[in-house]
């Protein structure tokens, strides 16, 4: 028995849609898409537009970097923002952290970090392997770091 090689015809009222053409309208490609900045503007919104202020921009405040001799390294602090005050004087944060580090007596597995405010910390892992602080080293106090930022407030200028 032969197979039936005649195509039935589609019910009354539906469009029939020819072989190789297809039914739907073949989509543009995605070349309309460039040039586009945001989202909005590919769904149809406003093109964005040159920001004018009518308030006036204030100049950036510039520091005059106090170029200081660090009392442990005897090299220029060349940046005041890293460096930290001591009774000496201001030192790099990295002769603070060996300083704190030579002094201080580390186990193994122990970790030196510093933890903010012109303290630095021991830290060890407990059981679970969380890390916490085993003990607090102050090195900054809070009258030297008054006392930096006030140095810092009077050299600047602009």
């Amino acid at each position: 028995m032969k197979k039936n090689s005649q195509r039935q015809a589609p019910p009354k009222g539906r469009p029939v849609a020819k072989k190789g053409h297809g039914s739907k309208k073949k989509r543009k490609d995605d070349s309309r898409l460039e040039g586009f900045k945001t989202l909005q503007q590919v769904a149809g919104g406003p093109k964005p537009y040159k920001f004018h202020s009518r308030i006036p921009v204030p100049e950036a405040r510039v520091l005059t970097e106090p170029h200081d001799t660090c009392p442990i390294c005897g090299r220029t602090i060349d940046n005041i923002s890293g460096a930290m005050c001591s009774a000496q004087g201001y030192v790099h944060f990295d002769c603070a952290l060996e300083s704190v580090r030579a002094s201080s007596h580390l186990s193994e597995g122990d970790k030196l970090s510093y933890i903010g405010r012109g303290s630095f910390g021991i830290c060890a892992k407990d059981e679970d392997g969380k890390w916490y602080i085993k003990e607090r080293i102050s090195y900054e106090d809070q009258a030297s770091y008054d006392k930096m930022k006030a140095y810092v407030e009077e050299h600047r200028h602009g």
